[in-house]
């Protein structure tokens, strides 16, 4: 099942609502008809039959019930769209020799990734970096040493929520 927003979602639970309405009025509007099948199918005597519906009133009906059903089983049960990171914190200008740390907010258990290239362009390996999973609170942090031979200039962060793609400088200064 496809991830949807909170606005889908909302949506959704109104488009099921209306349905849920105008299916409580129509089985109120069609209740002698229905009776009078479920007695039918149900083979008791239904008795004297009822006056014909008119025929698009069914299907305004079962159109709604389908909706209604449906509806429900999507707005509840399908997976959120996470989030993108929210309040990126980049400990910059950040001296050749000391730690650099990068956090951000996102949803719980998002899965995110910090790259670091240097200012020369070389991709860092170093420890600290890499993918991690957001904490209960929706907290990722990173902390990793920037050596003491990093020349000054501005570095590239690659951060990467789940999709979701940023793109940050750091300055390394002497």
């Amino acid at each position: 099942m496809p991830a949807i927003s909170a606005e889908v979602r909302g949506i959704l639970w109104i488009i099921v609502g209306v349905s849920g309405l105008l299916s409580t009025f129509l089985t109120y509007v069609l209740k002698d008809n229905l009776s009078y099948f479920a007695y039918r199918i149900f083979g008791q005597n239904p008795g004297n039959r009822p006056p014909r519906k008119p025929f698009w009133l069914w299907l305004v009906y079962i159109f709604a019930v389908v909706v209604f059903i449906i509806g429900t089983a999507f707005a509840s049960a399908a997976p959120n769209l996470p989030s993108k990171p929210e309040d990126i914190v980049i400990s910059t200008p950040v001296k050749a020799g000391e730690y650099a740390q990068v956090s951000l907010k996102t949803d719980p258990g998002a899965h995110c990734e910090l790259t670091y290239t240097t200012p020369i362009g070389n991709p860092s390996k170093a420890q600290g970096l890499g993918t991690i999973t957001a904490d209960g609170n929706g907290l990722c942090a990173w902390r990793w040493l920037i050596t003491a031979r990093t020349e000054p200039g501005s570095g590239t962060l690659t951060i990467k929520v789940e999709d979701d793609l940023e793109i940050r400088t750091i300055e390394i200064i002497e």
